[in-house]
Formats: structure tokens, sequence, C-alpha cells
């Protein structure tokens, strides 16, 4: 899936060195809607993800977890993951049922972030890429 970072396409109304893709490092609730809707407002509304995509079938996926799975398979992580400059909140959270219990008798939670398990992905396949670290 070609993407704007392969060919030219650029979003309107950015700074034109600004390196793509922009990477918003978050941890739950820290405002990343809000960050999405400022870049929107910039860039237009098909330019920044939050949680969701759209993939080649018109399905609607979740970002993180095509963002995990490529990680896991060592591929760029957002490859074949919609075609956006900005990426924001793809944090995910999911039991596995293949695990042990814990103390209590319920699924231990894994989870995905990728400004703590996509870092060194990010650095291999997108060392340009813009990072914008949210903080509380």
């Amino acid at each position: 899936e070609p993407s704007y970072f392969d060919t030219k396409r650029r979003p309107p109304n950015i700074i034109p060195r600004l390196p793509l893709p922009i990477f918003v490092l978050n941890m739950p609730k820290s405002g990343t809607e809000t960050i999405q809707e400022y870049f929107q407002c910039g860039m237009g509304k098909y330019w920044a993800a939050h949680h969701q995509y759209r993939d080649l079938e018109g399905e609607l996926d979740e970002l993180a977890i095509c963002e995990l799975e490529n990680v896991v398979n060592d591929r760029p992580m957002v490859e074949g993951c919609g075609r956006f400059a900005v990426y924001t909140d793809a944090g995910y959270m999911w039991k596995d049922d293949d695990d042990d219990d814990n103390h209590n008798g319920d699924k231990q939670k894994k989870c995905f972030y990728p400004g703590v398990h996509g870092l060194e992905n990010i650095a291999k396949y997108y060392p340009r890429a813009t990072l914008r670290r949210i903080a509380w």
C-alpha cells in the first residue's frame, strides 16, 4: 500500500520540512484526541489517525492491532495501517486466554503502546520521523 512518505503526496498547510510521519507518543487518557483534532484542523480531516482506520476494503480496524502485528513481525510499524501523516493514541489492552491466571483467577492483561513497545521499530524504519511526546 503506497503512503504519503512513499510518494510526493503531502498534507496541505504543513511545514514542508517537517519529517513525516508524526508519531504522537502517549499513555492512556493523555489528550490524544485533542492532539488529533489539532492536526486535523491544520492539515485536514483525513491526515491524522486516532484509535481506528479504514483498511483497503473500507472496514474499520484498530490501529494498535495493525501496529502491534507489524512490530512483532519486524515490519515498518504503520505499514498497511492507513495512509496518515499523524498517528495518535494507538494504545491497546487485551486479555490472553492462553496465559496463566493471576492470583485472583483473572487473566492477565497485556498492552501495546507504540511509545513504549514500538520505539526500536520507529528508530529502525522511520529514522527521520517526527516524534511528539505527550506528558500529563
